[in-house]
């Protein structure tokens, strides 16, 4: 192979690649990322309705040590996680959160996939929570 030819393909790649990249990053449209301060003032909007949901997606240990105030615990870790998340109402908003933001990015994407309506993924999860010293319980 020529060496232009070598260039062209290897500028293609990079290209097609970087395309790829910027696909997959762009948030589903049902998704929304929010700061900690957001979540809490979605938390204090929504207080008392049924239809506002607060997922901790944290295994049971990490949510023992602390968690956000009516904070559902759903352990991204388990065997049983997507079934859950089947059964759960599509058409409630959900505010997710785990203890960095990983795992809630997986699973704000699955729930995009499912067909959730809506749902809010608090990105930098209890770290940033803590970090903010909002209330937490025990």
């Amino acid at each position: 192979m020529n060496k232009k030819l070598g260039w062209t393909l290897g500028l293609m790649s990079v290209v097609i690649l970087g395309i790829g990249l910027a696909l997959f990053s762009v948030p589903p449209s049902n998704v929304q990322y929010v700061t900690s301060q957001d979540a809490l003032a979605l938390m204090q909007t929504n207080q008392g309705r049924n239809d506002f949901v607060l997922l901790d997606l944290r295994t049971p240990d990490e949510y023992r040590r602390g968690h956000i105030p009516g904070a559902r615990l759903l352990d991204f870790n388990d065997a049983g996680f997507d079934d859950w998340l089947m059964d759960l109402d599509k058409n409630k908003t959900y505010l997710i959160l785990c203890q960095s933001g990983y795992r809630s990015n997986k699973a704000a994407s699955m729930m995009s996939s499912m067909g959730f309506t809506h749902v809010y993924n608090m990105g930098g999860g209890m770290d940033e929570w803590a970090g903010q010293r909002l209330p937490t319980v025990r």
